[in-house]
């Protein structure tokens, strides 16, 4: 099925084309997303699917980088901007099974070169998840595999202000895999948090989310768990302001789904509120980004009722995770996926997308969208940006001159590597299935998703037998880590506020 076809679980909301969302509790008006030129749109669309264009690449940037030579396969996977317009960036060199050989710190200037690389010997099934300063240096947090049984564990490294290896600190269970997500300086300075994925080794359905408070010397400060009674995952977290956190993830439903999730806490850990998001057959809220009156942005992705990709979703709640406006950002035979958010002062809000071609024979390049949306949600700019044969983000932040930074790695020759976090949760759902949890815990139905409707998909034409016994041959598959930085945004005022006539005074 296309996605000119939506059915949401919020209600029964059939959507054709960019026609009607029937009634439910989040239903709202459908508005066109493109107004007269000139009259701003400034009536509040509540929810709403906007069809993303074909990029027209060539967007300018301020710089950009490739790092590593074409023999090798580099994968960025994490950074953190420096005060003087370079960017830190961690990955891992991989070898041609995709397993990985090193990790590496290295600063990419803003001529676009490498430099201070440093690498040390990955330990087993090594990937890195995230970056984050602390004094006198940085952690790099990375997901390992260890012992007779390949257990999951999460290593946090440190590394001095010369970027050397000092020592590390393992998070592990006895009873649960551990997987680490996302890092965060802590509000109350002196270390950071540490977002930690906690699945049973044996089939229970105890999967929940952890927080770790760490100093940035390495000790324990706290450790709180999250369990909403029913499987959950907690992906990422974002400060609100110096008060405390908003936890974003996702969790199962009573009805097998999987709907979006998220969470305020306070600095402490203590729980403010919570809110379950259901969208279509699998929701997942990956970033979140919160405004200086409170607000939350948050972002990622879903699969609609009937369909096996998924597409892009950003939602903006208030205080209280009461949902304000959500917009969905397909794009024709192409799954999208929204993985960072930052959010200005100003209401707007940048979203940063990778876009994926479903026809990988086809002639489509898969590539990255920044989304600038206004502060209702319309869309003020769209510039999509490739390197390579393809390139797929990993990470945006905003640099110290207000420039937006982005992470990827690009490919070179052939094959895909996607960070295994970017893995699509419509192949999950295609792998996996998803089942209906009883009361008791006790899973009472399962359900496979169904094969494609062949009609419905457009045809995938693999390359002649001739191209594709001279492909086989042709040099090892060709990786990059790719950094750019795009430019900051223009002045904005929003058109739809109150004009401030200055007052008269009197003589």
């Amino acid at each position: 099925m296309s996605f000119s076809f939506f059915r949401f679980l919020r209600g029964t909301a059939l959507v054709v084309g960019l026609g009607v969302l029937a009634s439910g509790p989040m239903a709202g008006p459908v508005a066109a997303q493109a107004p007269v030129p000139g009259l701003p749109a400034c009536d509040l669309s509540r929810e709403a699917i906007v069809n993303l264009k074909k990029p027209n690449f060539g967007v300018p940037v301020v710089w950009d980088g490739l790092f590593g030579d074409e023999s090798k396969l580099m994968r960025f996977s994490a950074a953190t901007p420096l005060p003087s317009g370079s960017v830190l960036i961690a990955g891992e060199h991989l070898n041609e099974k995709f397993e990985p050989l090193e990790t590496f710190l290295v600063e990419m200037n803003s001529r676009g070169r490498g430099i201070g690389e440093k690498r040390i010997q990955a330990l087993k099934g090594e990937k890195v998840t995230d970056l984050v300063p602390v004094d006198h240096g940085y952690v790099v947090a990375s997901n390992i595999l260890a012992g007779a049984n390949d257990e999951k564990q999460v290593r946090l490294a440190w590394y001095d202000e010369t970027r050397t290896y000092i020592r590390d600190l393992v998070l592990k269970d006895a009873a649960h895999d551990f997987e680490s997500y996302t890092l965060l300086p802590a509000n109350e300075g002196n270390g950071f948090i540490a977002v930690v994925h906690a699945r049973p080794r044996q089939g229970s359905m105890d999967e929940h989310g952890i927080l770790y408070r760490i100093s940035a010397t390495g000790k324990i400060l706290w450790k709180r768990a999250y369990r909403s009674g029913a499987a959950s995952l907690m992906h990422g977290i974002a400060p609100v302001g110096g008060m405390g956190y908003v936890v974003t993830g996702r969790e199962l439903a009573e009805n097998g789904r999987i709907s979006g999730a998220a969470m305020e806490i306070n600095n402490d850990g203590t729980l403010v509120w919570q809110q379950p998001y259901p969208r279509g057959v699998h929701a997942l809220l990956r970033k979140a980004s919160v405004r200086p009156d409170g607000r939350v942005v948050m972002v990622g992705q879903i699969t609609p009722f009937g369909e096996t990709y998924s597409t892009a979703w950003v939602m903006e709640v208030d205080t209280n995770g009461e949902i304000l406006w959500q917009r969905y950002f397909p794009l024709g035979a192409h799954e999208t996926d929204a993985r960072g958010v930052i959010t200005y002062d100003d209401g707007r809000t940048v979203v940063m997308v990778n876009v994926r071609a479903r026809n990988e024979y086809g002639d489509d390049r898969d590539h990255i969208r920044l989304l600038t949306l206004s502060p209702r949600g319309e869309i003020l700019r769209d510039e999509p940006y490739v390197e390579g044969q393809h390139a797929q983000a990993s990470q945006i932040s905003l640099g110290y001159k207000s420039e937006r930074v982005v992470i990827a790695f690009v490919e070179g020759t052939a094959g895909s590597l996607l960070p295994d976090e970017v893995v699509l949760i419509t192949e999950q759902l295609k792998k996996q299935g998803r089942r209906t949890v009883g009361a008791d815990g006790k899973v009472v139905e399962s359900y496979v998703a169904p094969d494609d409707e062949k009609t419905e998909e457009p045809p995938v034409t693999p390359p002649p037998a001739d191209v594709a016994m001279t492909e086989e041959k042709k040099e090892d598959p060709s990786f990059r880590g790719w950094v750019f930085v795009a430019t900051a945004l223009d002045p904005y005022k929003d058109p739809c506020l109150p004009l401030e006539i200055p007052r008269v005074q009197d003589k």
